[in-house]
């Protein structure tokens, strides 16, 4: 011990305590800041989102203004009688035409938004323009995308904002709009380009200063305003540091038409860095505004406070060390106190682990296994004085009972008191027997270990239930039995002791699905009687093998009628010829019900007569089979060895039954199966008479039954049950087979070959070989010349 507090001065315990404390505050603290971090990270998306769906909602007021005064610019314009000529006149002096197109520069040059005002005349297909456009397609790009939009769409929709572009590249497929125009023409059917129309353009510039503006309000340094229309393609202002790429604008595309929202916040990555999209619909035209923020620069003031948190925790962490180590200090003082009062360790050696305590993990690992090792050495201690205790017990009870006669009152008292025993001194007594039903499985079923502790709970459970009728004395006996010594002053009546031995069934049933048999003696009202009902509880027990498992046996149930039991084992006897009659004559239900009848007959049999019984009864059915065996060629083997050991093991009647049921069917299908073999040899033994004798004209039958010696029924029984056909059919069908072979093989006359076969009529044969063969013999015998003849190849 000296050697483990020099070589540790700090302790293993000390530095596991300060490391787990250190540990535990800094996960604390980051817990706490990173749940900070990303709560203040969502409240800056929200109110991002609040911030733009305000701007957005800003924006798209001024869009709507914008839209409805230049509704009111193209209704007026297209119902100014003014204007009527220059779309529906066939013919305008120049005079007029120059009045009318310095009105509409006018209207033009006085609005901040408008770009122009077309006028197209179907009559003349003529253009009419004011503001800044020239009146030839050819020399204005703008009013050749008109003219172009105008020939190819006949869905143009009126009043209704369309982006159009006249110069400049396209990029990535989507047009970059010059100027937003709104048509007008008459009708409702749709435009034809026979069709005059009117056509008012906005400036996309003054749209896009407007989004410029609002531009400044997004982010401090970065981010977009921009909007898509009804067929996905977007417009924004151009602006050097936030370039949007094709992809990025394809999936921010697909992502709002997906949705089917009118407003909503969400992030898309660009290929760069992520991005803030925030969009809204204006409700014109299918348009949707949309705001693009870079993630980073939205959470810029988010990460300056991160980076104040982690110096805050950095400088926390080093408090948290200096505390942690006075704290562990104070907390180790105990410990580092309870491992110098133990004792050496080597006096706790446990389950083979290092005595000396520096070898441990740490203290405390130390002191437990000191603690297990002085608790096991106790416990070890306690246990036996236990057993040996319960073994003196159980011996002294056992004296009580067995030797009760030869013990005084003064005697049987002291006793008690020296030992300590649960029995009452003066007043009544009674004896109840457990058995463990099936006490051959259990043996098989559970080892030794698990077996003792099923009789340790089988002891707990029925000295607390019996313990309410009166004290319990627990007296060991065989591997499968046990005896209750039930004691009162008054009292131990059957009907409760009854109840009590079922209670004590169900809990073993119940919880270790194991079934008990219980036996109740007699009611003694003196110690001196115990040894007497022993000896009766013992005999009443066999009357198990009535009642059956999981019994409840009680005096009143076994009865010891002499005279009955002389009518019975009469009757018995009889029963016993019947079955070996039985077996004898092969008839295995006749057997099988003269068992029933016997083992019915036993049931009213004293308990000590059922064994001597079922031996008797398996000895008759072993001297039936002998003489069986004497009259057969081949015996029977039965292994009676076997069958006498299982009987003497037998529990219940029940399991008799199963055993001699089993015993007769043995019997039963090995003399049917010898019977088989007989058949099997006297089947082919008349196919070999038949195959050697077929010649002879006299063969029949009662000539195959005369040369066996069997009576022609028989015989003639035992053929068609194997073969399935007649003695006599048998012997046509040889002879046939024969008379076929000799009329392909041989030259013979038909005479003889028919007399060769055992043929002695040629009316007979021939009428037999047609309706076997389809032919008569001569014609089969041409017939089988001719094949022969054609199929031997010619000579050259």
């Amino acid at each position: 011990m000296g050697a483990f507090r020099r070589g540790r001065r700090a302790g293993k315990y000390l530095k596991k305590l300060l490391l787990t404390i250190a540990v535990v505050m800094v996960a604390i603290v980051v817990a706490v800041s990173s749940v900070m971090y990303y709560g203040a990270e969502k409240a800056m998306v929200e109110l991002n989102l609040t911030a733009n769906q305000k701007m957005l909602s800003q924006l798209k007021f001024n869009i709507d203004y914008m839209n409805e005064n230049l509704k009111s610019v193209v209704m007026t314009q297209y119902f100014d009688n003014r204007n009527y000529p220059l779309m529906n006149a066939e013919h305008i002096e120049a005079f007029e035409m120059l009045s009318r197109l310095q009105n509409l520069d006018r209207i033009v040059n006085s609005s901040p938004f408008l770009h122009s005002i077309v006028m197209y005349n179907a009559i003349q297909d003529q253009y009419y323009t004011g503001g800044r456009m020239e009146m030839f397609p050819e020399s204005d790009p703008i009013l050749s995308e008109i003219d172009r939009y105008r020939q190819q769409h006949q869905d143009i929709p009126k009043l209704r904002l369309i982006p159009l572009k006249g110069k400049g590249p396209q990029e990535e497929g989507e047009p970059e709009a010059d100027v937003f125009a709104m048509f007008m023409y008459e009708g409702n059917a749709g435009y034809s380009p026979q069709k005059s129309m009117l056509v008012v353009n906005i400036q996309a510039e003054w749209l896009f200063d407007n989004l410029n503006l609002l531009n400044a309000f997004v982010d401090n340094e970065r981010g977009t305003i921009g909007i898509m229309d009804q067929h996905g393609y977007m417009f924004y202002p151009t602006i050097d540091n936030l370039p949007l790429e094709p992809d990025f604008k394809t999936s921010v595309r697909q992502r709002i038409q997906s949705e089917g929202l009118d407003s909503n916040q969400f992030v898309e990555w660009d290929g760069k860095e992520l991005q803030v999209v925030t969009y809204m619909d204006t409700g014109l035209n299918d348009w949707k505004m949309i705001i693009v923020q870079p993630y980073k620069s939205l959470l810029q003031r988010i990460d300056e406070l991160k980076q104040t948190a982690l110096w805050l925790i950095f400088g926390f962490i080093l408090a948290a060390i200096a505390c942690s180590i006075f704290i562990s200090r104070r907390l180790y003082r105990p410990i580092r106190r309870l491992v110098q009062h133990i004792r050496p360790a080597s006096q706790f050696h446990l389950d083979g682990h290092p005595a000396d305590s520096s070898a441990w993990k740490d203290e405390l690992r130390y002191i437990e296994h000191a603690y297990k090792g002085m608790l096991t050495s106790l416990q070890s201690i306690q246990r036996a004085h236990d057993e040996h205790r319960a073994i003196v017990r159980s011996y002294y009870a056992r004296t009580i009972v067995l030797e009760g006669p030869s013990l005084s009152q003064a005697a049987f008292e002291q006793q008690i008191r020296k030992q300590q025993l649960c029995i009452e001194p003066r007043g009544v007594y009674r004896l109840v027997a457990l058995q463990m039903d099936e006490a051959a499985r259990f043996r098989d079923s559970y080892s030794a270990a698990e077996q003792k502790l099923l009789r340790f709970a089988l002891r707990n459970i029925a000295e607390h239930v019996f313990s309410a009728a009166g004290q319990v004395e627990w007296i060991e006996g065989k591997e499968d039995w046990a005896v209750l010594l039930l004691s009162a002053e008054e009292g131990l009546e059957e009907p409760p002791l009854v109840l009590h031995a079922q209670r004590v069934q169900e809990a073993l049933r119940k919880y270790y699905r194991l079934s008990l048999t219980v036996t109740l003696g007699d009611l003694e009202r003196d110690y001196r009687a115990l040894s007497g009902s022993c000896g009766r509880l013992e005999d009443r027990s066999l009357y198990r093998m009535v009642s059956g498992h999981g019994s409840v046996i009680t005096p009143g149930m076994v009865q010891t009628n002499v005279a009955e039991a002389e009518g019975e084992m009469q009757t018995l006897n009889s029963l016993e010829k019947k079955m070996a009659d039985a077996i004898r004559m092969n008839h295995k239900a006749e057997a099988e019900e003269g068992l029933e009848e016997a083992l019915s007959c036993m049931r009213k049999l004293p308990p000590d007569q059922l064994m001597h019984s079922l031996l008797a009864l398996l000895t008759h059915i072993r001297h039936a089979l002998s003489e069986v065996n004497k009259n057969r060629l081949q015996a029977i083997h039965i292994g009676w060895n076997r069958y006498i050991r299982e009987v003497t093991e037998l529990e219940t009647l029940a399991d008799a039954h199963m055993l001699f049921a089993q015993l007769l069917t043995e019997i039963a299908d090995k003399q049917a199966n010898e019977q088989k073999d007989t058949h099997r040899v006297l089947v082919e033994t008349i196919k070999e008479i038949i195959e050697t004798r077929y010649a002879d004209l006299n063969l029949s039958l009662q000539t195959i039954a005369d040369a066996l010696g069997m009576s022609p029924a028989y015989v003639s029984r035992v053929f068609r049950k194997a073969e399935s056909v007649a003695i006599h059919a048998y012997i046509r069908e040889t002879r046939l087979q024969h008379a076929l072979r000799l009329l392909e093989t041989s030259d013979s006359p038909i005479a003889d070959i028919m007399e060769r076969v055992g043929y002695g009529n040629v009316s007979n044969f021939f009428r037999h070989f047609k309706k076997r063969y389809g032919t008569t013999p001569k014609e089969y015998r041409l017939k089988r010349s001719i094949e022969n003849h054609s199929s031997t190849p010619e000579k050259e």
